[in-house]
């Protein structure tokens, strides 16, 4: 899964107490709703190229097996971090949930 920068807008420089500029978006096209679409795709593309490539092997088609357990380690990692985001996100909904107003 490949992770992209949020923002393709301007970005604006932000000195740190070193004095090197760290480089934020200021804005972004894309809304939070579709760079998290557009994520979950790259992960559902990985299960499925990993389960392209199970059952090419399983048919007895002539691959390396190196390639297979690495798009296979790739697919479980893409699934983790996806499920390990999703756990974030539902923290800080319920965080948001519990502040007294």
């Amino acid at each position: 899964m490949q992770i992209n920068s949020i923002g393709t807008g301007a970005s604006a420089a932000i000195p740190n107490q070193q004095g090197a500029g760290l480089t934020l978006p200021v804005e972004s096209s894309d809304s939070f709703g579709q760079i998290l679409s557009n994520a979950l795709d790259e992960v559902n593309q990985e299960q499925l190229n990993a389960a392209q490539k199970v059952e090419q092997f399983s048919e007895g088609k002539n691959m390396d097996v190196h390639d297979l357990m690495i798009t296979v380690e790739k697919a479980n990692i893409a699934l983790d971090m996806a499920v390990q985001v999703r756990n974030q996100i539902v923290n800080a909904y319920q965080q948001v949930m519990q502040m007294q107003v």
